[in-house]
């Protein structure tokens, strides 16, 4: 659509600023939630875990796009991954949520955090790093949505939408731009209910999943692996939805935890 950013010192690609940006945004994000709850130190340290994540999440996210459309380097599977090419942000969703339990762990031991602080940082952590995954999400669709990638069917109904100088001359559905908006309507809500005291990382997770498994739906699938007709992404997407209702389970998100002093 619109893939560059003219400025005084170059043109830069806004697919790769909106990234930097969201990333930014979204520790910043989690530094806000973990402030009250982990103080000043250590919400940064624990905040600085989102770009161990995002880092990890590129070569999930390759994995996934790559065994999604075979564009492979040179034929190799590895090699592919490795070079980081195609990726699909749902592998740092992915990585965030093998991981995040077990790194909290770890760096609420170096810290030495009291046996009978470490569930209710845990629960900070978590609630902030839903929160993060979400803001950065939005930002990566609305990066594709500049680029012109990831584009939708053909479609001439209400707010189809041209991409000037794109891959396709024919009008789309914005697919981009609805699954950034359901991000944004699921950040809002999980936002309220940070604030009310409750756990929602699992309904982050879930949701996320959800909203891929559905916008998949209305994206161009040329070239996509399908299984039973469904998109290889949406299975990768199903397999993360089994993730976040096991974190469902063991949240139990309906308790309220204000009372007890926990985020």
């Amino acid at each position: 659509m619109y893939p560059y950013l003219e400025t005084p010192w170059g043109r830069l690609e806004l697919y790769e600023v909106m990234q930097i940006v969201g990333a930014v945004v979204a520790v910043l994000v989690q530094m806000i939630l973990l402030y009250r709850k982990a103080g000043p130190k250590r919400c940064i340290l624990f905040s600085t875990l989102f770009a161990v994540y995002s880092l990890l999440g590129i070569y999930a996210g390759s994995l996934i796009r790559q065994t999604s459309y075979g564009k492979l380097q040179g034929g190799n599977l590895l090699d592919s991954v490795m070079a980081g090419e195609g990726r699909h942000y749902l592998g740092t969703v992915l990585v965030s949520t093998l991981l995040c339990l077990p790194f909290t762990w770890i760096l609420s031991r170096i810290l030495r955090i009291r046996r009978q602080e470490q569930e209710q940082c845990q629960r900070a952590v978590l609630n902030s790093l839903a929160a993060g995954l979400l803001v950065q999400h939005i930002f990566v669709r609305l990066g594709c949505f500049f680029r012109g990638c990831c584009y939708g069917k053909y479609y001439r109904g209400p707010g189809a939408i041209r991409m000037p100088g794109g891959e396709v001359p024919y009008p789309i559905f914005p697919s981009q731009l609805l699954e950034a908006a359901i991000s944004a309507v699921l950040l809002v809500l999980l936002l309220i209910l940070i604030a009310k005291g409750y756990d929602v990382f699992g309904m982050m997770v879930a949701g996320y999943a959800v909203n891929i498994i559905v916008t998949e739906c209305f994206m161009d699938q040329k070239g996509s692996g399908m299984i039973w007709g469904i998109t290889i992404i949406q299975w990768w997407a199903v397999g993360l939805l089994l993730l976040g209702a096991g974190y469902l389970i063991w949240q139990k998100p309906w308790r309220r935890r204000r009372r007890s002093g926990a985020s």
